[in-house]
């Protein structure tokens, strides 16, 4: 594998990083300030998925960030071709997620919504495929092209690779759950509180996975020779 090793005194390196952080950020608090931001204005209850937020007040929130993302994916240069290819698919689906939103029910209308009508059944397959490849497209960067080293694995690399893995693999699941629910081969609603809605909170759960991947990755946490590294290890 021709796989350029990453230096930390390479000034690219640090834009990289900060890049990395960002989009990091991003994942973890783009649901957080959704629901926190529309109780503020009144609306008192978490809607049935993030893209429902495309209906709410925070629509400029909700484009916002989604375009943000995209662009800054798209941005984002990898040690390899294929880390570019993979950021861009994951930018360009991230603006059709905006652009093309989910649909909506107009009897659900209530005091979170705003009076944007609701789109057409075929936009909203474009807007549920886009999002689906999106999350799995995250899942594949995180498990296979961030755990790739070029050289001895440090044990601190071991490490983020297990993390890495870990947030691919939960990104996955709630997809394949999510799909099981759409499809009416199981019922999520079952296993969560009645105040959460299903699939808000697993792709709450999705957001949150890539968040702290691309966290981990822009060395935000245990990083080679890093405190929260060596703290860890002498807890274990």
């Amino acid at each position: 594998m021709n796989y350029k090793k990453e230096a930390p005194d390479q000034p690219a390196l640090i834009h990289y990083n900060l890049l990395r952080k960002v989009l990091g950020w991003m994942g973890i608090l783009f649901p957080v300030v959704l629901f926190a931001g529309s109780y503020i204005h009144g609306c008192d209850h978490i809607q049935d998925s993030i893209s429902a937020y495309y209906y709410t007040r925070f629509i400029p929130v909700f484009c916002g960030v989604l375009f943000c993302m995209g662009l800054f994916f798209i941005t984002y240069k990898g040690p390899e071709k294929i880390d570019d290819y993979a950021t861009n698919l994951a930018g360009l689906l991230s603006f059709c997620i905006a652009l093309f939103p989910t649909l909506m029910n107009d009897a659900d209308r209530d005091i979170c919504n705003s009076c944007l009508p609701s789109s057409s059944q075929t936009i909203s397959y474009v807007h549920y495929g886009s999002a689906t490849l999106f999350f799995f497209t995250l899942s594949c960067i995180s498990c296979f092209l961030f755990t790739r080293s070029g050289g001895a694995a440090t044990d601190e690399k071991k490490l983020r690779n297990k993390i890495y893995r870990g947030c691919g693999v939960v990104m996955f699941l709630c997809i394949a759950l999510l799909g099981l629910d759409a499809f009416n081969v199981i019922n999520l609603s079952h296993w969560l509180p009645a105040f959460l809605r299903p699939t808000f909170t697993f792709e709450t759960i999705s957001l949150w996975a890539f968040g702290t991947s691309w966290l981990v990755k822009g060395e935000a946490v245990f990083a080679d020779g890093s405190r929260s590294y060596k703290l860890l290890s002498s807890i274990f």
